[in-house]
């Protein structure tokens, strides 16, 4: 009975196919008929019949995937069966070539256009993983890597779950812990012992966090705690005792001198980041400042100390008196009826020994960048009762930052001179460290959303605004002049186009050809050089794009935007009312948003619709519906 079936299909494709040989080249689009579909060309003569229950458009290869009596099969420009319909699922890949199928008992494989099984079909589920043609492939509750190019398993099939995080990283975990793998070519880069933590008794995989401005975390271990690079890379010996970031303030009250580049301490041993990227340990007690040979304190009375030089008195009394560093000082007084503490930072410079540099304030840090020259700098950040900062320059005896900002930031010192300051109750302003003054007003956020390489540097400045088409606005500020630049774009969170085949993600539910980042990298036109949002109020937020100079080339009114594939001119759009529609990549509409109760992905200029009654059928770029000819 099977046999005849399939002899009768063939006859019926065949019959439809007599004028087909004339217009091999001519595209097939998908039509209906009293609910079943078959294909028709562009001058609307139907050429494969009405004999499947659900059709897809044919790829680039000439094959698409169709439905007959609930089981699908592929089939060519011709009607033949490539892969005859007997799977309960055919998932098209990235490869025109390529199928992932189950069959009636839900098991998964990989096979050919030409049903040559590239893996066999007893898997519990396949995901496309990469775009170098390899899958996800899923076990008996464990996942591996499988390359269907290089026919062999590229990690093998024995963790629990295999995913990209956060931070970029391939994350592989089983019993004892998570790893972490380079995402290109899979190699190891730390074996499986990052820690697990619980989350309603299910075990997941714990956060590895970096702080914003931070290339080192610390992390607890299988074998103890320890420290992380953004590589992946454990980067000392498992510690027994927490890792924590080390308070360099309360260490210089101390009388001890700690360095800019520490970062962590456990109990006593203190974790420092050189410029190679290593990290070195040093004792605590290494960091004590040694007395100074001229000078020597002493205690006169009790709770009070004095400082002598080659045994003159120096005439300055203290509660307590200790090295802030080697040049300078730390006098501290306490206040038994209010419970103040009040810092003085005395000289300890031969021209200028024993005056008072920094008087009565409640809070002091060093801090040491290197500004322009390589030349190292010692600063230090004061706070004043009234918890106003300033900074102090020791070599300059002056303030470069009057005591007048609630907050100091300092990541970006170094690298371009600025300094972020700001009021409570205020936004923040960029402050020019050379320049000794503001550089923008007091108005936008306190992080800078990303460095942009052209002919110059540019960073870019988020602001809130209250009033216009943006909640949010960025300004450009030139590295290269120091000033802003006078151009604005209504929109924030600006991210570069990456290269392509560069960005990874994946999931387990959704795969990461699903992230908006990879089809804007991989399918946007050669224009769009930049990614943005506009946060229109009451939770709308629009994605744009913006050319190489900033201008816009995409509106940014719509709620999601998909690219198809590469050199395709259309694009798939939502508004905020999840209404679908098709636009142009000069933002031109094709298809009206709402029209459809649902609109699939224009290729080759035809895309299938739902309309409000519940039939599907295909139009074409005109929005004009695919029918034959009577």
């Amino acid at each position: 009975m099977k046999s005849t079936i399939t002899i009768v299909l063939l006859t019926l494709f065949l019959c439809v196919n007599n004028s087909f040989a004339t217009k091999e080249k001519d595209k097939l689009i998908p039509v209906s008929k009293d609910n079943k579909w078959g294909y028709c060309n562009t001058s609307k003569d139907l050429v494969i019949n009405y004999l499947f229950d659900g059709v897809e458009p044919f790829n680039d290869s000439g094959l698409a995937i169709v439905t007959v009596k609930q089981k699908k099969g592929v089939i060519d420009l011709n009607g033949e069966w490539v892969i005859k319909p007997k799977y309960s699922e055919i998932r098209q890949t990235l490869k025109d070539q390529e199928y992932i199928v189950y069959n009636t008992k839900n098991k998964a494989g990989i096979i050919s256009g030409r049903e040559e099984k590239l893996l066999p079909i007893k898997y519990d589920s396949i995901r496309v993983f990469d775009q170098f043609d390899t899958y996800l492939v899923y076990q008996n509750n464990s996942c591996g890597l499988y390359s269907v190019k290089e026919r062999k398993w590229k990690i093998d099939p024995v963790y629990k779950s295999l995913v990209f995080d956060i931070n970029n990283f391939l994350l592989i975990e089983n019993e004892q812990g998570v790893g972490i793998l380079d995402p290109i070519s899979y190699s190891m880069i730390t074996e499986p012992k990052v820690s697990h933590s619980k989350s309603r008794g299910i075990a997941t995989t714990e956060l590895i966090t970096f702080d914003k401005w931070d290339d080192i975390a610390a992390i607890k271990t299988v074998n103890g705690y320890n420290l992380i690079n953004k590589k992946g890379e454990l980067l000392t010996q498992p510690s027994e005792s927490q890792i924590r970031e080390i308070d360099t303030e309360y260490y210089q009250s101390q009388g001890f001198d700690i360095a800019d580049n520490a970062l962590y301490i456990s109990k006593n041993i203190i974790y420092s980041l050189e410029e190679d990227g290593t990290i070195v340990t040093t004792e605590l007690e290494d960091h004590k400042i040694n007395p100074h040979p001229s000078f020597e304190i002493k205690k006169v009375t009790a709770g009070s100390y004095v400082l002598f030089n080659d045994d003159e008195e120096i005439p300055l009394k203290y509660d307590s008196l200790v090295y802030f560093n080697h040049r300078v000082l730390q006098g501290i007084s306490f206040d038994s009826e209010t419970g103040e503490t009040k810092h003085t930072l005395i000289s300890l410079d031969e021209e200028s020994l024993g005056e008072i540099l920094v008087n009565d304030y409640e809070s002091l840090r060093s801090y040491s960048p290197v500004l322009e020259g390589d030349k190292p700098v010692e600063w230090i950040i004061v706070m004043d009762d009234q918890n106003k900062q300033g900074v102090y320059d020791i070599d300059l005896h002056e303030f470069v930052v009057d005591i007048k900002y609630d907050q100091l930031y300092t990541p970006y010192v170094e690298e371009y001179g600025l300094l972020i300051v700001g009021n409570r109750g205020e936004k923040y302003a960029f402050y020019d460290i050379n320049k000794q003054s503001l550089v923008t007003d007091m108005r936008y956020e306190s992080t800078v959303g990303l460095e942009i390489e052209l002919t110059h540097k540019i960073l870019l400045l988020e602001r809130k605004v209250k009033d216009g088409p943006a909640r949010q606005v960025t300004d450009l500020y030139s590295l290269k002049d120091k000033k802003l630049t006078g151009t604005s774009i209504n929109g924030h969170a600006i991210s570069m186009r990456h290269q392509k085949g560069t960005v990874h993600y994946s999931n387990n539910r959704k795969g990461w050809e699903q992230n908006i980042d990879y089809q804007f990298s991989e399918f946007a036109p050669e224009h769009y050089a930049f990614m943005f949002l506009q946060d229109k109020g009451e939770g709308k937020i629009g994605i744009g794009f913006l050319d190489k100079d900033f201008n816009t080339v995409f509106p940014s009114k719509y709620a999601t935007v998909e690219f198809v594939e590469e050199g395709n001119p259309y694009l798939k759009v939502t508004d905020f009312e999840f209404n679908e529609g098709i636009v142009k990549t000069d933002g031109s509409v094709v298809v009206p948003l709402g029209k459809y109760v649902s609109v699939g992905a224009m290729k080759d200029g035809m895309a299938p619709v739902v309309d409000q009654n519940g039939r599907s059928f295909y139009i074409n770029e005109k929005g004009e519906e695919y029918s034959v000819n009577d």
